[in-house]
């Protein structure tokens, strides 16, 4: 299991909340805003 799979499931154990917020980074993931728009 991925480290921040495991560390949303350990807040969610001790009634934590999370919020998942999209970021974009140049040279990383800035193709796909696309589809981070689309999926709000």
């Amino acid at each position: 299991m991925g480290k921040k799979l495991e560390a949303i499931e350990n807040c969610s154990r001790h009634n934590l909340g999370v919020a998942l917020v999209p970021t974009l980074v140049p040279g990383i993931n800035v193709d796909n805003i696309g589809g981070i728009i689309d999926s709000l």
